[in-house]
């Protein structure tokens, strides 16, 4: 129930997204570039599922979820500042 309520789950769509883009970017061939994803994506959840979670009780539900969404929107970021160097080298 916590990865589909709250902030987290528009957060992990906005980060695969991210990831997705800049995969694309980095590697220019798109099947590479969704299994780069797909790998990134599941290594990122697995983390978060095994290390992150079970540190929190029940009761801080909206404090995990502002936690979880505020380094997924800084890791988006940081992934779009990447795609936009990129993108500019490879257009120089």
């Amino acid at each position: 129930m916590f990865f589909t309520r709250g902030l987290a789950y528009p957060a992990w769509t906005l980060t695969a997204f991210c990831a997705g883009v800049f995969a694309g970017a980095l590697l220019r061939r798109t099947l590479p570039a969704m299994a780069a994803t797909l790998a990134a994506f599941a290594l990122l959840a697995a983390v978060t599922w095994l290390d992150l979670r079970p540190h929190y009780p029940v009761h801080t539900f909206w404090p995990m979820q502002l936690f979880e969404g505020a380094w997924l929107v800084l890791l988006c970021a940081a992934l779009a500042a990447g795609t936009i160097r990129l993108v500019r080298r490879h257009a120089a």
